[in-house]
């Protein structure tokens, strides 16, 4: 081996990166709450290894993309019911990474739900029609009889 007289001490070191082959493998790291109620904020976390450089992570629940961008971490709401929510990983070749599957539930607000329900607004028109009922009986005025 002969020194190469084109390499002084000023010279910069090449480095070279081997990816490895495969797919990025994602993980949750968390979802917190995973029982909300409606309104609100769920926080979702996640990691990947095997990435080759910048990792686009892209959450969707069974309705809709719910992220897709670099961040580990987002926040969002998501309507009443029980969400299959899915992750994955695509790093900087295009590859995407097989889903992660977790779940959240979302409880519908209570009150909100009764306010809107079929048996709230019988009972409104229940109401109205008794008070109407009672201020009209109290308030016709009615002639004597004549004999």
């Amino acid at each position: 081996m002969r020194d190469n007289p084109a390499l002084n001490a000023t010279s910069r070191p090449i480095y070279l990166v081997v990816p490895t082959e495969g797919t990025p493998t994602p993980y949750v790291t968390s979802i917190e709450p995973r029982r909300a109620e409606e309104g609100q904020t769920i926080t979702f976390r996640a990691g990947a290894q095997n990435a080759h450089g910048n990792v686009t992570y892209r959450w969707t629940s069974d309705l809709e993309v719910l992220y897709e961008g670099e961040k580990r971490e987002f926040n969002t709401t998501l309507s009443p019911g029980v969400h299959t929510i899915e992750l994955q990983a695509r790093d900087l070749r295009g590859n995407w990474s097989e889903p992660v599957t977790r779940s959240v539930t979302v409880e519908e607000d209570a009150l909100r739900g009764f306010l809107y329900s079929t048996e709230f607004r019988i009972a409104v028109l229940i109401i109205l029609i008794g008070v109407t009922m009672n201020f009209v009986g109290k308030h016709v005025v009615s002639k004597p009889r004549e004999e």
